[in-house]
C-alpha cells in the first residue's frame, strides 16, 4: 500500500505519508521507511526534511516505467500538490499534470491542471501556486471562467476550481481574480 500510495504522490515527505497510509506514530513511520530505504524500494533526499520517491526497483514492483524528474521545483511543487490531496482527504480519482481540452468560440483551448479529481460528486481542477507569475493565474482563472460559462450554458453543473497557495496576500488576490471573473471555487492557503 505504501509503494502504490506514493506512487500515486510522486515524491512525499515522511508526514504526508504517515498521513496517506496510516503509518501511526513517527517512530513507527521512519522505522516502516528506513526499512523500504533499505530493501531498495525506496529512495530519499534531505532538505528541510527527508523526501521520498520509488526507486527503479519500486516502480518496477508496481509494473510503472514512469521516471519523474528530481528538479528541486518539481520536487516542491510535487510536495503542495500532494497537501491538496490530502486535504481532500484523498479522492479516489486523482490525476496530476493531465492535459485536458474544450472547444470555445477561438477553437480548441489545451489546458493542463496540476491535478482533477472528483471531490464530493463534482468535477474539480486543482491548481498549486507557488512562486509562479500573476499573469500565468490570470489566464487559468480565465480560462476556468470560460470553460465554467461553457458549462453553465449547456445547462450542466460546472466543475469546480481550487487553488493552493503559500502566500496569504497572492492568495487573496487569486481569490479577488476568481471573483471577478465569476469562477466558481476557492482559492486557500496550504502549508
Amino acid at each position: 500500500m505504501i509503494l502504490s500510495r506514493l506512487n500515486r504522490m510522486t515524491y512525499a515527505t515522511r508526514s504526508q505519508l504517515q498521513e496517506a497510509c496510516g503509518l501511526g506514530a513517527v517512530r513507527n513511520a521512519n522505522r516502516i521507511l528506513a526499512r523500504l530505504e533499505d530493501d531498495g524500494l525506496l529512495k530519499s533526499v534531505r532538505w528541510h526534511q527527508k523526501i521520498y520517491g520509488l526507486t527503479k526497483e519500486g516502480r518496477y514492483l508496481l509494473d510503472d516505467d514512469y521516471s519523474p524528474t528530481s528538479a528541486r521545483d518539481y520536487i516542491e511543487h510535487t510536495l503542495l500538490t500532494n497537501e491538496a490531496y490530502l486535504s481532500l482527504e484523498m479522492p479516489e480519482v486523482w490525476r496530476t499534470e493531465q492535459k485536458m481540452s474544450y472547444r470555445s468560440k477561438k477553437g480548441k483551448v489545451v489546458f493542463t491542471p496540476d491535478a482533477n479529481c472528483v471531490y464530493e460528486g463534482r468535477k474539480t481542477f486543482i491548481e498549486v501556486d507557488r512562486y509562479q507569475r500573476m499573469s500565468v493565474n490570470r489566464e487559468k482563472v480565465a480560462t476556468y471562467s470560460e470553460l465554467q460559462s461553457l458549462y453553465r450554458k449547456n445547462g450542466k453543473l460546472p466543475p469546480v476550481v481550487k487553488f493552493y497557495g503559500i502566500n496569504p496576500t497572492r492568495v487573496d488576490r487569486i481569490r479577488r481574480m476568481m471573483s471577478d471573473a465569476n469562477v466558481e471555487g476557492t482559492a486557500e492557503l496550504i502549508s
